[in-house]
């Protein structure tokens, strides 16, 4: 893997036409959300339309048969698996948005357990937060993008092993592995399981690969995020902190129109 993240994954099939066509499915739900009238009520009542995670969810699920079609017609030889739960235990999942992070929170809200998610999410996110601090004192320049401070205090998070504060830490699975976000869809690992631990001698050595949405993906989203007046920290357990704690104050989001 190289040091600040997997390669960019560059393919003939990415641009095939069946990776077309899920795409443009993909940005066509998308497109649907951001249309969807009263998106800016939510800022003021918490309210959205039940159509919203409807067409969500088939976004998602247009990518993840964008991403099956891709590893199958290169073919990558894909070492993840399921129980393999490495990147959740080791990984900060960064570049998030507020639609994810509302599919998230919808989904959780009611589980017995979200008070100790919520704190779990919070701990990572000030672990994090305290990392990056460390770099701002040796480099106090304003934060941009794709800056180098963000990506050590990234490696440097990694080195702590916190897990994923949605972890089954007993099953090594996912729990919100329907709304997961895209960023937790896109990495895949192409070496040795054991490599992908950050104390493996071969860990900087390992190749892995970032099946990207379009471009015009992320902009949908960052567009839709802004109809609902909502902007949060990029990375998972800051942003889910930030909206089941600022935001939504432990409040169910109102769902009408089902």
């Amino acid at each position: 893997m190289p040091e600040h993240g997997p390669k960019q994954f560059v393919a003939l099939s990415q641009n095939d036409p069946e990776a077309k066509a899920c795409m443009a499915e993909m940005i066509g739900r998308l497109e649907t959300i951001l249309a969807m009238d009263g998106l800016e009520r939510f800022a003021t009542d918490q309210t959205l339309p039940a159509a919203f995670f409807t067409e969500y969810a088939a976004a998602l699920d247009a990518y993840d048969r964008y991403i099956a079609h891709i590893i199958a017609a290169e073919p990558l030889a894909v070492t993840c698996k399921a129980g393999c739960d490495a990147c959740c235990r080791h990984e900060l999942a960064r570049g998030v948005t507020p639609v994810e992070i509302l599919a998230i929170y919808r989904l959780v809200r009611g589980w017995d357990d979200i008070g100790a998610i919520y704190e779990a999410a919070g701990e990572n996110a000030v672990a994090f937060q305290r990392l990056l601090k460390q770099q701002l004192e040796v480099d106090p320049r304003p934060l941009g993008g794709d800056d180098p401070r963000v990506f050590a205090a990234h490696l440097d998070y990694n080195q702590l092993q916190r897990p994923c504060a949605f972890l089954d830490a007993e099953q090594g699975v996912c729990r919100i592995y329907p709304v997961r976000p895209l960023v937790c869809r896109w990495f895949y690992s192409l070496s040795p399981a054991e490599w992908c631990v950050p104390t493996h001698p071969s860990h900087r050595d390992r190749v892995a690969v970032g099946i990207n949405p379009y471009r015009e993906v992320n902009r949908l989203m960052m567009a839709i995020s802004e109809r609902l007046g909502l902007k949060t920290l990029n990375f998972l357990p800051g942003a889910f902190a930030h909206i089941a704690g600022d935001v939504m104050e432990g409040r169910p989001i109102r769902v009408v129109g089902d």
